[in-house]
């Protein structure tokens, strides 16, 4: 009786080294923007997703990033499954076309202010011991005079470059994604090939449809057209009294 969901997952290159430049936080700004032109928009107003997440896992040897969608009946049947795949890799593309660069430092800028604001102004912690612990880890990952930084995804130098290349690696196409269907309309006795003994589960391992994430949408009257997200709109300048 689960909620039917789709995952994709997406390698890319290590960026925990590039922590300054907070990548990722772009990337889920531009993935997890729910305004006019957006993915999550339009996948919603076709009727096919209830909720869009993003998740990132950055070690020293790959960055994970997870596109997380919570499907509507319509979205996990098959036609609203390749519905799914063609708008994601659709605003992949644009985000990869970025008109003569303008986009992602604009973006970026606003970004960056704002993540300025939230490490000034962060609040105390609800437990003292919480904080410690967070600190000690962040001692392995980050050097000594950015411990605080760091943990805090201040983005201390922008990076636009790096964010494009990113960009283009999740505008490969299909090739270069995962894809994970979990769905109570799973028939295990007719469509199961592999069994998880650890978990006591069965499933089906297979290619992904060879023509998902490859179709233009048609954009209907009601969602317009796909956009690149636009900058924060308001980022304070003046704090002070």
């Amino acid at each position: 009786n689960s909620t039917p969901a789709l995952w994709m997952m997406f390698p890319l290159e290590p960026t925990q080294s590039s922590y300054r430049a907070g990548p990722m936080q772009y990337l889920n700004y531009a993935l997890s923007y729910a305004g006019p032109g957006s993915l999550r928009s339009r996948l919603k107003r076709r009727g096919l997703i209830s909720s869009l997440g993003i998740q990132a896992d950055e070690t020293s040897a790959a960055t994970m990033l997870f596109l997380m969608f919570d499907l509507t009946p319509k979205g996990a049947a098959p036609e609203g499954l390749r519905e799914v795949a063609d708008g994601t890799f659709e605003y992949l593309r644009l985000l990869a076309e970025e008109e003569k660069g303008r986009e992602v430092p604009t973006v970026y800028d606003t970004l960056q202010r704002m993540s300025r604001v939230s490490f000034d102004y962060s609040e105390a912690p609800d437990s003292v011991m919480d904080a410690v612990s967070d600190l000690a880890s962040s001692m392995a990952q980050f050097p000594a005079e950015d411990i605080l930084a760091g943990s805090l995804g201040l983005i201390q130098q922008a990076d636009p470059a790096l964010v494009r290349g990113l960009i283009r690696q999740l505008a490969a196409g299909p090739g270069g994604v995962n894809v994970a269907l979990a769905t109570p309309a799973f028939e295990e006795e007719k469509e199961a090939n592999h069994f998880e003994k650890y978990y006591g589960i069965h499933f089906h391992k297979g290619p992904m449809p060879a023509d998902w994430g490859r179709r233009q949408q048609e954009a209907s009257e009601a969602d317009g057209g796909l956009r690149p997200p636009p900058p924060l709109r308001f980022v304070p300048s003046a704090l002070t009294v």
